[in-house]
């Protein structure tokens, strides 16, 4: 077996030294090219990205539009009943408001045996959702308002759809509480309360001027959290998700399409960890150039408004209920 001096010490250069050293420059060289390609919005800060996520593969749970993410929302509040939740919160922001989020909402349920009872805002909100619910799910399914004070009967599960005070309407927030204590002593059942957009009647806004919430939101549990922009500007464009029982997690959307994870958080991210965690990566990709392709939507807006007869998929920003 031979040996030469190398400069910096002997090497062996039989069969195993070549092989080590093949193996040492190819590791070095993918070192290199990591470097050179990286890009500042794919880098991974907070906890680690576990479970099973890959860094650097395609594959994403980020919803691809409206329709897979209110299925997602109804499969969440599902699996989180089934682990024994009792107090269970969805949000999507903006919020998607109509007959077709019940519909993927209580599908799951009804499909796993449960009687659903859904509380609407409002009489006619509720009269109408009722004529538009799919014949397959109306034996399982009893449509009511906030304010209706008759007992849950043979129903497993209420569900609270987007109650709304925001207006100034103090009985809204004891109709709601109505349902949520009277489930909780009297007839203990599940609640899952969708879109809530509660004020506190006592101090409505808090020291930034944000809405501070009732105190019994406090007790549920995020089943389904969605915010595809919940940050945006020229360089970067970022979307929050948690999906029960995982993490809160941190997207970044791709130049060449999709949303990336970036980071898992255990709690819910204020808006000063969204800024912290998203300028940085602003900042690099402004000064690398890797900026946004323009032609590409990061969160697709579908091209027709819903209908009465086909109120298949929700518009962005869309006020209208129906």
């Amino acid at each position: 077996m031979a040996y030469v001096n190398c400069g910096v010490g002997v090497s062996r250069v039989g069969v195993e030294g070549r092989v080590a050293s093949r193996r040492r420059s190819t590791v070095v060289a993918v070192a290199r090219k990591v470097r050179r390609v990286r890009n500042a919005g794919d880098e991974l800060i907070g906890e680690g990205a576990k479970e099973g996520w890959s860094r650097s593969g395609n594959s994403s749970r980020f919803p691809v539009d409206w329709n897979a993410a209110m299925d997602q929302a109804g499969a969440a509040a599902c699996k989180a009943i089934g682990k024994g939740e009792s107090r269970i919160l969805v949000e999507l922001n903006p919020p998607v408001r109509h007959i077709v989020m019940v519909e993927k909402l209580i599908s799951p349920l009804i499909q796993a045996g449960k009687k659903v009872k859904v509380y609407f805002d409002t009489i006619a909100e509720s009269a109408e959702a009722a004529s538009m619910l799919p014949d397959h799910l109306r034996d399982r399914t009893e449509f009511t308002y906030l304010g209706d004070r008759e007992d849950m009967g043979d129903c497993d599960i209420a569900v609270i759809y987007q109650p709304n005070n925001i207006n100034g309407n103090p009985k809204k927030i004891e109709d709601v509480e109505w349902v949520h204590y009277r489930l909780e002593w009297n007839e203990p059942r599940p609640v899952i309360l969708v879109n809530p957009k509660l004020m506190s009647l006592g101090s409505g806004l808090d020291a930034l001027g944000n809405i501070r919430r009732p105190m019994f939101i406090e007790d549920y549990v995020h089943a389904y959290y969605l915010d595809p922009s919940v940050f945006h500007d020229e360089n970067i464009h970022g979307g929050l998700l948690c999906e029960y029982p995982r993490k809160w997690e941190m997207y970044v959307f791709r130049s060449n399409g999709g949303f990336r994870l970036v980071a898992q958080h255990r709690a819910k991210p204020n808006a000063e960890k969204v800024l912290v965690q998203y300028l940085w990566r602003s900042d690099m990709m402004k000064s690398n150039s890797q900026r946004m392709r323009p032609d590409v939507t990061p969160f697709p807006v579908c091209d027709s408004m819903p209908t009465r007869k086909h109120p298949v998929v929700e518009t962005i920003g869309n006020p209208e209920f129906f």
